[in-house]
């Protein structure tokens, strides 16, 4: 994809067919995110669908450290989300089993490295069984 801001009907239905193998296979969660705003510490840019942070679910490590989870974010009618805004994404945790504790209304914190840059709030947990 040349410009992930501005796809084009193809690229982005192909990137679509894509993320609806993975969530065959693995399932999803529905989230509305917001990104921190610049001023707060947030991104400089906007992201798109395919974006992949990490995200703290609220485990620890043995020593008490905040257990950080990877997870694809696609973005729902939209081609880009800049800092400041909301909108509804789907989630592609790269290891499900460690999201099947959170519940509609939870918030997890949305991170690049160390730096808390979103907030996600769960609508829906749509993740399969058999995937754990």
């Amino acid at each position: 994809m040349k410009d992930p801001f501005h796809p084009t009907d193809e690229e982005r239905q192909a990137l679509y067919e894509r993320f609806r193998r993975v969530e065959e296979r693995r399932g999803t969660v529905e989230a509305r995110l917001t990104l921190l705003p610049t001023g707060d510490g947030g991104r400089k840019g906007p992201i798109a669908s395919d974006y992949r942070p990490s995200w703290k679910l609220g485990d620890l490590t043995p020593d008490g450290e905040p257990l950080f989870h990877d997870a694809l974010v696609v973005l729902v009618g939209r081609d880009a989300l800049a800092p400041g805004e909301t909108g509804e994404v789907r989630l592609f945790p790269l290891i499900p089993e460690s999201w099947f504790r959170l519940q509609p209304g939870d918030v997890i914190d949305m991170h690049e490295g160390s730096r808390l840059v979103g907030r996600a709030t769960i609508l829906a947990l749509r993740l399969r069984e058999d995937a754990r």
